[in-house]
C-alpha cells in the first residue's frame, strides 16, 4: 500500500469507508473537515479541537454534509458507566443534584515528567485526561 503525505492523496488514490484521526491534536479539525469535504465517516481522538469554536465548526460542517462524526471517548462505552447511568436514569437515586467522583489509572513514570504536551495550546491534563471524565458525566 502507498504512503500517502496528505489525505487529499489518499481519499484521490481510494475509496474509504471512514477514517481515523489520531494526528497532533492541532490537526485535528483541518483532518476533519478534509474528511467531511470528502464525504468521509471521521472518528477523531479526543480532544476534538483545541477550542470550542473549532469543534463547533467541524461538528456543525459534518452535520450540513450529514457526514458521520464520533470523539473518541472510549469511556463512554465502558460496561460499569451504562449500569451507572441505567441506575441514574432510573430515578432510584432521586434528583441527583451533585456528583463526586475519582477515577484512578496507572500511568508510567514519564507520563509526569514536565514535557511540552502539559502547557502547550491543545494539550495538558485537561484537555487529555479530565476530558474523559467530563464526557462520562455528561
Amino acid at each position: 500500500m502507498p504512503i500517502h503525505t496528505t489525505l487529499t492523496d489518499l481519499f484521490a488514490s481510494q475509496h474509504l469507508d471512514g477514517v481515523m484521526v489520531a494526528t497532533p491534536n492541532s490537526l485535528h479539525v483541518e483532518n476533519g473537515l478534509d474528511c467531511v469535504e470528502h464525504s468521509v465517516p471521521v472518528l477523531v481522538e479526543q480532544p476534538i479541537a483545541n477550542s470550542v469554536e473549532e469543534a463547533i465548526r467541524l461538528a456543525e460542517a459534518a452535520s450540513a454534509a450529514n457526514v458521520p462524526l464520533l470523539v473518541g471517548h472510549h469511556r463512554r462505552h465502558s460496561l460499569i458507566l451504562a449500569k451507572a447511568r441505567e441506575i441514574v436514569q432510573g430515578g432510584s437515586l432521586g434528583q441527583v443534584v451533585a456528583v463526586v467522583g475519582s477515577s484512578l489509572f496507572y500511568k508510567f513514570d514519564h507520563y509526569f515528567d514536565e514535557g511540552p504536551w502539559r502547557r502547550e495550546v491543545g494539550g495538558g491534563p485537561i484537555l487529555i485526561n479530565m476530558i474523559h471524565e467530563v464526557d462520562v458525566l455528561r
